[in-house]
């Protein structure tokens, strides 16, 4: 389930990277380390899935393993937290708006964390998608988490106008900073 998830968060990212406009680009990219090379794209690390070997005592057994993230943060939480008190915690929301709206309102990418630095640049891990048919494992909360979402969010510049926002938003979870509710 959660390289599924990846997967989709994966093609969800790419449809963010390649709508962006050169002046969206630009502001994005003057908000990276100096030291770090412009990049046109945000990236979600897909986990990869080890077998313990013979010689352990876990043997058979399997781990989803992704690589270290310097200067680790979240932004956003399935239950509707959000921290938009900074320019890329507003991309982030921003992210996270758009995802709805390129789905035509059928999923929400969220739970958004990981890091920008001068050495990965934008990386993001373990995201959570939200779907109307809860489709996405434990974590996803169907139609009240997304309404609960948006409940939350204010459009920031970095979301556009004419994106698709569910009708009647209210919070119906209460949303807990920092964690990833589970049914």
């Amino acid at each position: 389930m959660d390289v599924s998830i990846s997967r989709k968060a994966i093609e969800i990212v790419d449809q963010w990277n390649n709508s962006l406009d050169p002046a969206q680009l630009k502001a994005i990219n003057d908000l990276r380390p100096a030291s770090l090379h412009p990049a046109a794209c945000f990236q979600v690390i897909e986990p990869e899935i080890w077998v313990w070997g013979d010689a352990s005592k876990y043997a058979g057994q399997k781990v989803l393993q992704e690589p270290y993230i310097r200067d680790f943060r979240k932004w956003n939480s399935n239950s509707g937290w959000q921290d938009a008190s900074t320019p890329w915690g507003q991309i982030m929301q921003a992210l996270s708006h758009f995802s709805y709206h390129v789905t035509g309102g059928e999923c929400l990418l969220c739970d958004l964390q990981g890091g920008v630095n001068n050495v990965d640049g934008t990386v993001l891990t373990d995201p959570v998608i939200l779907s109307k048919d809860r489709r996405y494992g434990v974590t996803d909360l169907g139609e009240p988490g997304m309404s609960t979402w948006f409940s939350l969010h204010r459009c920031n510049k970095y979301c556009k106008a004419a994106w698709c926002k569910p009708h009647a938003a209210r919070a119906v979870i209460e949303p807990v900073k920092g964690t990833t509710m589970r049914d």
